[in-house]
């Protein structure tokens, strides 16, 4: 562990965790090494003997260091050993010693972030995997626990206990983030004691597009764009979120924007007048919609709330998409695009196409021939009139949801207030610990990409 300018626990006697003992030292951090052996490496701050294999070991340990140093900011799990006998030679006994010391990291992982959560504060942890979890191993109870420890990984710890964490309140919490590497060499086995020459490369599951994955190609009409050629279209995708019904950093920032905005006192005509919004209605008109008759998305959350009132709260990501609208003066919306396969084109519609309204899907419409609509590859729509009216099918309910974030601009100059929104609604989602993938701005020049492959990759057409 290490305190001061950052804060982790590392193998300290030799190997990786003699060189990230050595790097944290030399980057100023107070770094506390934690070996099963009494040997760690004098860059350390301090040095304890702990065997992890021990039931609760990883708790005593924690308190342990929390009365004495504080709690750690960065935490390295290291652990690791290995037995060199065949599979068919193992007894239980040793089995079991390798399983519990090398995937014993997961506790540590739950002892510092409890303790993080109750503080308030945010942290790192780093798990060295080894290769040996994907590849296999001869040494069949090594190979066994480092895919346990990738599989333990704050990422897949948060993609099932999101709710806790998500609810914490904790600003940003990348504690919560996986950083996972796995380090190997052309002729070493780096997880031994030997120091070597290592290269790093980071194997993140989320780093290519899995076998299967299902990306979406969202587009732009080339005829939408000859009537409104300053269309800006901000996306940003969610491949796995669990919804939850509260979180007091988006509940916070939600009042927030409430406030200000009561603050103001703007009149509906003034409302109307903004820029964005002006924009957004001149948008309408080009393309046959009455916006005196059918507001913008935004234009009708901000009227509601410059009168007086507040928004309902639905839940934590469906909040977040009103705060941050009314923050930019944007349409901001939550699409849950599960259902959703291959192609979703924001275009002018055909007269064809099957709409289910939000809250009564068992009363089918069909969009008028020219109107605005988010129209997928089997003949839905899943908006009325551009951003009015969101449908039935893509509305965000709680639990586990593929997310689609969406941001739209009219007026001129507004790709630079969707990127800033899009920062927003990114950086929210890290405190809410949401992985998200990198945004994607689509407009006249660039009216097509591709969402939800690598984890992190948009790709433009």
């Amino acid at each position: 562990m290490t305190r001061g300018r950052g804060s982790g626990e590392g193998r300290g006697a030799g190997g990786i965790g003699r060189a990230a003992t050595a790097a944290l030292a030399e980057s100023e951090h107070r770094v506390l090494a934690v070996d099963v052996k009494d040997d760690a490496d004098p860059a350390a701050h301090a040095a304890l003997v702990v065997d992890l294999g021990v039931p609760g070991a990883a708790g005593e340990l924690f308190q342990e260091i929390e009365d004495a140093y504080g709690v750690p900011g960065i935490l390295v799990n290291n652990a690791g050993i290995y037995e060199a006998r065949d599979f068919l030679d193992y007894d239980a006994e040793s089995y079991g010693r390798v399983f519990d010391i090398n995937a014993g990291a997961a506790f540590c992982t739950r002892a510092l972030a409890r303790r993080l959560i109750a503080a308030g504060r945010p942290g790192s942890v780093i798990n060295v995997a080894s290769i040996s979890g994907q590849s296999g191993s001869p040494e069949a109870a090594y190979g066994a626990s480092k895919t346990s420890t990738e599989r333990s990984s704050p990422t897949e710890v948060v993609s099932r206990n999101s709710r806790k964490l998500a609810t914490s309140g904790i600003p940003h919490a990348p504690y919560c983030r996986s950083h996972q590497q796995r380090i190997t060499d052309s002729t070493t086995d780096t997880d031994t004691d030997t120091d070597t020459d290592m290269e790093m490369k980071d194997h993140s599951p989320m780093d290519s597009t899995p076998t299967g994955a299902r990306t979406l190609t969202v587009t732009i009409d080339a005829r939408l764009s000859e009537r409104v050629p300053g269309y800006v279209l901000g996306l940003i995708a969610v491949p796995d979120i669990d919804v939850v019904k509260d979180a007091p950093a988006v509940a916070a920032q939600l009042t927030a924007a409430e406030d200000d905005l009561h603050a103001a006192q703007l009149s509906k005509a003034e409302v109307s007048a903004l820029p964005a919004i002006a924009a957004w209605r001149d948008a309408y008109r080009a393309v046959d919609v009455n916006p005196n008759r059918f507001l913008c998305a935004a234009e009708s959350v901000l009227r509601r709330v410059a009168k007086g009132d507040r928004l309902p709260r639905i839940n934590s990501l469906v909040d977040l998409c009103n705060a941050t609208s009314l923050d930019s003066r944007l349409p901001v919306a939550s699409c849950d695009v599960g259902d959703i396969e291959g192609e979703l084109d924001v275009r002018l519609a055909h007269g064809g196409e099957t709409y289910l309204p939000l809250g009564a899907p068992d009363a089918p419409e069909q969009p008028e021939p020219g109107e605005v609509v988010y129209a997928d590859g089997q003949g839905r729509a899943h908006s009325r009139r551009w951003n009015w009216r969101q449908g039935d099918v893509v509305k965000t309910e709680l639990g586990p949801r593929r997310i689609l974030l969406t941001v739209e601009s009219a007026h001129e100059g507004g790709r630079d207030d969707v990127e800033r929104a899009l920062g927003r609604l990114t950086e929210a989602l890290a405190g809410l610990c949401v992985e998200s993938g990198r945004p994607l701005v689509l407009d006249r020049s660039t009216p097509s990409g591709e969402l939800f492959g690598a984890w992190s990759a948009a790709t433009v057409h």
